[in-house]
């Protein structure tokens, strides 16, 4: 857990006012913004006539996937949908689920670079906190000065 400094409170109030108030608030095509960090899902199994989408799997290795040369050639095979060896013809859907959120882009970014690497695909969406009023509240109670950083003991 990283401690809060003066500094670092200063320059989350200076990216804060640029995303809700700022030059930013251009960008995000929605008002009162909040920046949700999502990872790509896939869900398997569905019947080929709810979805086009599908991979290779190799049931006899591991469920790995099959590299798009194999694929390849497992499609110019594949007639009726049947397996091949141990290869499974497998129909999915993709969904981006929730991971976290966060008051700027710049810290939505961060947590990107820190913690990418524990999942999948990663984006940011901006969504809208318009009928969030507490939320807003906060916004709105630090780009007012009424909250404010202190120090450990000050009055």
């Amino acid at each position: 857990m990283m401690g809060l400094s003066r500094e670092y409170f200063e320059g989350f109030v200076r990216r804060l006012h640029y995303h809700r108030r700022g030059d930013g608030v251009a960008d995000h095509c929605t008002r009162d913004a909040i920046f949700i960090v999502q990872q790509l899902k896939r869900m398997c199994g569905f019947d080929p006539q709810y979805s086009d989408k599908y991979v290779w799997i190799d049931r006899d290795n591991d469920n790995a996937e099959a590299d798009a040369r194999t694929a390849r050639r497992l499609d110019a095979l594949d007639d009726d949908g049947r397996s091949f060896g141990g290869w499974e013809k497998v129909y999915f859907e993709e969904y981006w689920e929730y991971v976290c959120a966060h008051f700027t882009r710049e810290s939505a970014e961060t947590f990107i670079k820190r913690k990418g690497h524990d999942y999948d695909e990663l984006r940011i969406w901006v969504d809208c906190q318009v009928y969030c009023p507490e939320y807003n509240a906060i916004v709105d109670g630090i780009l007012d000065g009424k909250i404010v950083f202190k120090e450990a003991g000050d009055a």
